[in-house]
């Protein structure tokens, strides 16, 4: 007979590292305030405007993160005009004041409202327009006379914006439409380690299935948050001749997501995401190194801190059951166990790194697996601006491929993300 007090302090080990690695890092965060979640910037369709008369802009909000984002637009901004060494002040006006208030962007999307101003008689030639929402970023114009500029043929924007559209335009901006539905799903990755097999990267998406317009969904609002996902986890060794496939993991699945419920009134700095699914994992190979199962997974989220905190914490404890035949890896549950825990650490305030970590445990407490990854945007570096993430993880356990269910493994690795 096992001695419950030895398993419970396997079980101990596991989550005294995990608090120890979040402790660690929460030590390193510095107290500065936090900049907004969103990236705002400013763009104008024509290079020129006339003095004294309405010009149109466009202020764009990007959400480069792996979850929804609240933007709030506000009816006015305030910015100024330079022209040389001569600076006037300047109101930028919502063409639709309806639309103030907030907005949801959506994971790795835009948004977009358009916004007018006057530019003063009194101002000529090139100005930079301004203002403290878009930080560094200054806007080029050319003020001139009405004839002068009804000579000049509107320049193109320097880089095209994506705007979200209402949902049904499908059929005028498929690109788009089709961007507005496909979202990040778990961690997309290619890292790299030393010990074989070396290589390892991770694609995961998903699509959400129904419309919001119809009339079904305008009864029952829940049909719009069923998706298709689709992940795949594979290890590629390249330490060998011909740098074979190691083994893989495909995991289709259809899930209900949520990342923030309404159902009850919380604090500002508490919210509640769900995640439901039917999934089905497999290696897809034949024979003895077959490996297959099916399984009902419940999910819910608790996110600590606002936007404009410091730190901010996720938790993501998951339970599942095993369905149908498990016949190809009858003793899965003796170390994939029936939950496992995600956790995650933002520090907004320390150039957006991110520490998380995902615990599982097997069925007796005694056989499971830690995964952490530290990912730092390398957006933040001068000069290229890379819209990836440096991603540093390590693993140590049991499963990191279904072919290593039951078979202990450590492993290093580095290399970048697309989302974390």
């Amino acid at each position: 007979m096992k001695n419950p007090f030895k398993e419970l302090g396997v079980l101990r080990k596991f989550f005294a590292g995990m608090v120890a690695s979040l402790a660690l890092t929460t030590v390193l965060a510095p107290p500065r305030a936090l900049g907004q979640e969103v990236i705002v910037t400013i763009s104008s369709s024509a290079a020129s405007v006339v003095a004294g008369k309405e010009a149109s802009v466009w202020v764009n909000v990007l959400n480069p993160g792996a979850q929804e984002a609240k933007y709030t637009y506000p009816e006015t901004i305030s910015c100024h005009l330079t022209s040389g060494a001569k600076t006037s002040e300047t109101t930028l006006k919502l063409r639709n004041a309806s639309e103030a208030g907030s907005a949801t962007i959506p994971a790795n999307g835009f948004a977009r409202k358009e916004y007018v101003f006057t530019p003063p008689s009194t101002v000529k030639g090139t100005v930079l327009l301004a203002g403290s929402v878009f930080g560094a970023q200054r806007l080029a114009l050319e003020v001139g006379k009405e004839s002068a500029v009804a000579r000049t043929q509107p320049a193109e924007p320097a880089e095209k914006t994506i705007e979200v559209l209402p949902e049904g335009t499908y059929l005028k901006d498929p690109d788009t439409f089709f961007k507005q539905h496909v979202y990040p799903h778990d961690p997309l990755y290619f890292i790299v380690g030393t010990r074989a097999p070396n290589t390892k990267f991770q694609v995961s998406l998903k699509y959400r299935l129904i419309s919001s317009e119809g009339p079904v969904t305008s009864k029952v609002p829940a049909l719009k948050d069923l998706y298709f996902g689709f992940s795949q986890t594979s290890l590629w060794d390249w330490s060998k001749p011909s740098a074979p496939f190691f083994d893989s993991s495909y995991r289709p699945e259809i899930l209900y997501y949520k990342d923030a419920v309404n159902w009850f009134a919380t604090p500002d700095w508490f919210q509640i995401g769900l995640q439901s699914g039917v999934r089905h994992e497999s290696n897809g190979r034949d024979g003895t190194n077959s490996r297959s199962m099916n399984t009902i997974y419940f999910q819910p989220a608790f996110h600590f801190g606002t936007t404009n905190d410091p730190v901010r914490l996720t938790l993501s404890p998951r339970a599942w059951m095993y369905l149908g035949d498990l016949s190809d890896n009858p003793d899965v549950a003796r170390y994939r166990g029936y939950v496992d825990l995600r956790a995650v650490l933002d520090f907004p305030a320390l150039y957006d790194v991110q520490l998380a970590s995902h615990m599982r445990v097997g069925h007796n407490l005694d056989r499971g697996s830690v995964e952490v990854d530290l990912t730092y945007p390398l957006y933040h570096l001068p000069g290229l601006r890379w819209n990836v993430f440096f991603l540093a993880q390590y693993f140590n356990g049991y499963g990191e491929s279904p072919l290593l269910y039951n078979k202990r493994v450590e492993q290093y690795r580095f290399g970048f993300s697309l989302s974390r």
